[in-house]
């Protein structure tokens, strides 16, 4: 990680928490944000569990995109959909 994060560009996985840390230690290091190329084709505002393509409606504004937790949403009476494990979250789309 603190190799990745020494890097003034990211190029790697942002669908793995190992790479998204990375991510944004490297931002932190350099104090703005970094140019990056997501090879699994997720983007920052995406969980590393939701179907990023599917959730891109749901994500309207860098509010959207850098706050939202779903792991606190389902403990307000939210409950993660029962094909959790096939297809991942979509608690974006539940909590809409």
């Amino acid at each position: 990680l603190w190799l990745l994060s020494n890097g003034g560009v990211f190029i790697g996985h942002l669908g793995s928490r190992f790479g998204k840390v990375a991510y944004l230690l490297a931002t932190a290091r350099h104090n703005r944000f970094i140019p990056f190329f997501s090879i699994d084709g997720h983007s920052v505002c995406c969980e590393i569990d939701e179907p990023c393509g599917e959730m891109k409606p749901y994500i309207t504004s860098m509010s959207d995109c850098l706050t939202f937790s779903h792991d606190l949403v389902q403990g307000r009476g939210h409950v993660l959909n029962k094909d959790y494990f096939e297809v991942g979250s979509y608690m974006r789309k539940i909590v809409a």
